[in-house]
């Protein structure tokens, strides 16, 4: 994606495993977009939640090496 391309983007949104989909609302300073999150980054950090909120407990890494259980 060339960076007049994303400049002019109306949102940009940062995903990965530990903090989900983050909103970009400026870069160097200059704003995205409206320079707030917008509906699209939203809808991605809602689906994650509700996709991560339905994995069993060990998929989304609330258990230590060997388990709570087995503690």
């Amino acid at each position: 994606l060339s960076e007049a391309a994303w400049r002019g983007s109306r949102e940009i949104v940062l995903t990965n495993a530990l903090a989900g989909a983050l909103a970009v609302v400026a870069v160097d300073g200059a704003p995205v977009g409206e320079g707030r999150p917008g509906a699209l980054a939203q809808t991605i950090a809602t689906a994650l939640r509700d996709a991560w909120g339905s994995l069993p407990a060990v998929e989304r890494g609330r258990r230590g090496a060997q388990g709570a259980e087995d503690a």
